[in-house]
């Protein structure tokens, strides 16, 4: 007040109407120093009071005269400089991103803030390198939080540390490059709760927001920590009241597929509980009226017309505090270390990786205690840096989420390699610790040999639950096609899994998956699907021969006649000697005849000679003239001679009518021939008699 009475409270600023605005921060700590000393004085006794009083009454804060308001909320921010390669890959540049953010918040001072698209875009190519590098579309963890709340939680987005709906405006200083996960949760669990402090509540608010990160496009794990305190509105910063109940977290951005996660940082004497991750989306908070809040609250969305008032943020580099850089770490001995890092976990950032090799590989130390400190850009560098050996060794020494986190942070082919380190013993474990659905995450992931090696380590009931989370077939089949004992994995297959996967393959890896598959898990595939040709149009003739063979007696016939043609040329063909003499005697008239037709020369003229004699006559004596020709051309000489030799007078002479003429005289000069050699030698039959093999005229 006595500043603007002495009229050095000039406008820099203007709203629509005439009104100016003063943001001189230099008045605002002039302003903090006259008060406390007026103040003081009043409290010893002095005419202090008096005068305040004239000055307050003789210059109102707000004066029609000169239109010039003296603002209350005020924000200062500070920016670091973060490094990347330019998208040619060939120079190392920097552009300032936000790293801490202080804001004393008047809700009778509402200052409207400004969105990305509002804002300059000098972090534009370092989004697009940061996207280019860690961003995805590709959401694979499918767990009911990620559905419902619809991100992509691996894509980079520039974050306001202060919202523009408290505020906030789009500037290098206080935007930073995290996960469309961590912004939404900042919103969530941070930003909302301060919007309705000030906007319902009418209170003031001291709110600030540190950044931790490595700056660094290679590095792009961060941290937003955040503080909520009550604030005294007026022109001094000091007036800072109690911690509110939501102050003290932070949420981590991890690109590359990792859920923000919610974690106190400092004890609040007990205040903290834990917070559940919303389970779905909140509406924006420019959106007039009222939103549901995690807790039951009501939360004031902002709303209103404001003239902007141009830029107001004090912006400065941030100064790393002057102690931290003071010591080399690095040249500091291992014994001096292992002093210091217990109590000073960030020490691990400035190591070079020998000398965290050296401190992580101590046998004094429990490497899993201090691996999960350190982010995981700097420890992928860590880890690549390591051979093969040592690689094993550390990964083996993580924890269970350790290594759970650190595998999501990872991009597909580097998570491969990574569970390729892992032995037989810490990958049982590993896997045992993951619930269900991040189970299927890795074994799609894993490689073959590490799945063989998981597989290996699990009971047959276990091996059984392991192969139904494995939801994609492709990737099934490329387990169970490099898998040597493919008879015992098939046997492990659950009956939904079965008919799944059976149905999956194509034709030809159906007939290779049932000749594997054991006469159980035929039937078993024969219970479950409901065309059960399917599976008998992809037997081999082994497998079919095999199945009719176990069948009773009583189930062959039935079994016979709701087979197709082709089927049975695949059956008999899997059959021999009196098993083939059977099947064909069951057969019909009609069935033999077209499984004749369908069989070539070399099969048909075997086949035949498997036929009875009665069933030989009762099928010849079906056929009409034509076929009867055809039938006795397809005979071989010996099925012809004994065909021949079994049959009465009459019935050799009409068989020798659908004889060829040559072939009938070729095999009576070779019987003739034969009976010359012989010198007339006879064969004698079961009943003792004698009976010559003619092949002519029985007259």
């Amino acid at each position: 007040m006595v500043q603007q009475k002495q009229g050095r409270v000039k406008p820099t600023l203007q709203f629509k109407g005439k009104v100016g605005l003063n943001d001189d921060p230099k008045l605002e700590r002039e302003a903090d120093l006259m008060g406390a000393k007026a103040l003081r004085k009043g409290q010893s006794g002095k005419d202090g009071n008096q005068n305040l009083s004239k000055s307050r009454s003789k210059a109102p804060v707000r004066q029609e005269k000169t239109g010039v308001i003296q603002r209350k909320t005020m924000v200062e921010s500070r920016y670091k400089n973060y490094y990347f390669t330019d998208r040619q890959g060939q120079n190392r540049t920097s552009v300032r991103t936000g790293k801490q953010m202080k804001a004393w918040l008047d809700p009778n001072d509402k200052i409207p803030g400004t969105t990305t698209s509002q804002g300059n875009d000098s972090q534009g190519d370092l989004m697009k390198k940061l996207k280019n590098l860690w961003g995805t579309d590709d959401v694979t963890d499918t767990s009911q939080s990620y559905k419902d709340f619809g991100l992509h939680n691996g894509w980079m987005v520039k974050g306001h540390l202060l919202n523009d709906h408290l505020g906030g405006h789009s500037v290098d200083a206080n935007l930073f490059p995290i996960t469309d996960q961590a912004n939404h949760e900042h919103n969530y669990y941070a930003e909302q709760y301060v919007k309705k402090y000030v906007e319902r509540d009418k209170m003031g608010v001291f709110y600030q927001i540190d950044v931790e990160a490595a700056y660094d496009e290679m590095q792009p794990d961060a941290s937003y920590k955040w503080t909520i305190k009550r604030w005294t509105p007026g022109n001094s910063k000091g007036n800072i009241g109690d911690e509110l109940s939501e102050s003290g977290f932070q949420v981590t951005s991890t690109p590359s597929r990792v859920k923000a996660n919610l974690q106190v940082f400092k004890n609040n004497k007990g205040k903290h509980k834990s917070k559940q991750a919303p389970t779905k989306h909140f509406k924006s908070s420019s959106d007039a009226g009222y939103v549901a809040g995690p807790t039951g609250m009501s939360v004031f969305g902002v709303s209103g017309n404001y003239s902007k008032r141009g830029s107001y943020t004090q912006e400065s580099e941030y100064q790393e505090p002057q102690n931290l850089n003071v010591t080399n770490y690095n040249n500091l001995s291992l014994y001096n270390l292992k002093q210091q890092i217990p109590n000073n976990k960030s020490i691990l950032l400035k190591l070079s990786n020998q000398k965290l090799y050296e401190f992580l590989f101590d046998n004094q130390v429990n490497a899993a205690t201090y691996m999960n400190s350190i982010p995981y850009g700097r420890f992928f560098t860590f880890y690549n840096w390591l051979n093969d050996y040592n690689k094993a060794a550390i990964a083996n020494e993580m924890t269970d989420f350790g290594l759970w986190s650190y595998y999501l942070w990872l991009l597909e082919a580097n998570k491969k390699v990574f569970l390729r380190h892992l032995d037989a013993d810490r990958l049982l474990r590993f896997y045992k610790y993951l619930v269900d659905i991040n189970r299927t995450s890795l074994l799609k992931v894993m490689e073959n040999s590490t799945l063989v090696t998981l597989y290996g380590k699990l009971s047959n009931d276990e091996n059984t639950a392991m192969l139904d989370l494995i939801t994609d077939n492709d990737r099934l089949y490329s387990f169970y096609n490099g898998f040597l004992l493919k008879t015992s994995l098939i046997e492990r297959f659950s009956n939904d899994k079965l008919v799944s996967f059976f149905t999956f393959l194509i034709s030809n890896n159906k007939k290779t998956f049932l000749d594997f598959a054991s006469n159980d898990v035929v039937d078993k595939l024969l219970d479950e699907l409901n065309d059960s040709n399917v599976i008998f149009n992809h037997f081999n003739s082994n497998r079919f021969g095999q199945h009719y063979l176990n069948l009773d007696n009583n189930e062959k016939g039935t079994f016979i006649d709701n087979r197709s043609r082709s089927q049975r040329v695949t059956l008999v063909l899997g059959l021999t000697g009196n098993d083939q003499n059977n099947f064909v005697n069951r057969l019909s008239n009609d069935q033999l005849y077209n499984l004749l037709r369908d069989l070539n020369d070399t099969n048909r003229r075997w086949i035949i000679g498997w036929i009875g004699s009665n069933k030989m006559m009762t099928f010849f004596n079906y056929l009409g003239n034509n076929n009867k020709i055809w039938f006795v051309a397809s005979m071989s000489d010996d099925s012809l001679v004994s065909f021949y030799n079994g049959l009465n007078g009459n019935n050799q002479a009409i068989l020798r009518n659908y004889v060829e003429i040559n072939r009938y005289q070729r095999l009576t000069s070779n019987n003739q021939n034969n009976s010359n050699n012989s010198q007339n030698t006879t064969t004698t039959n079961n009943q003792g008699t004698t009976q010559d093999i003619v092949m002519g005229n029985s007259n």
